[in-house]
């Protein structure tokens, strides 16, 4: 079990670059977390516009530590932070867990 935090949006270059901060409330360290990434707008009513919505696979290369928060900065092309409406990650998997011997 993981919880995400958008923790900081910033402008960069032709997009944003956003910092995800990562709670593994597990006693496992998680090697490997990778997940599709969308991205995009919101309408006047703050519902996600889908169909414009910008999005990839991310594989993160820090290993969650067990118990701890783990950062991570991402950089999000064409959608300056003042039009950045929602993240969202999905198809959540990982290349393996580690236990202490």
């Amino acid at each position: 079990v993981i919880t995400v935090k958008l923790a900081d949006v910033k402008p960069y270059a032709n997009g944003s670059k956003i910092t995800l901060k990562f709670g593994n409330l597990t006693s496992a360290r998680i090697n490997g977390l990778k997940a599709k990434l969308d991205w995009g707008k919101v309408d006047d009513k703050g519902v996600p516009q889908n169909d414009k919505a910008k999005s990839r696979e991310v594989t993160f290369v820090e290993p969650l530590m067990p118990g701890a928060w783990t950062n991570s900065d991402l950089v999000l092309e064409g959608i300056p932070p003042t039009e950045l409406g929602f993240v969202r990650l999905r198809e959540v998997g990982h290349q393996g867990i580690s236990l202490r011997h």
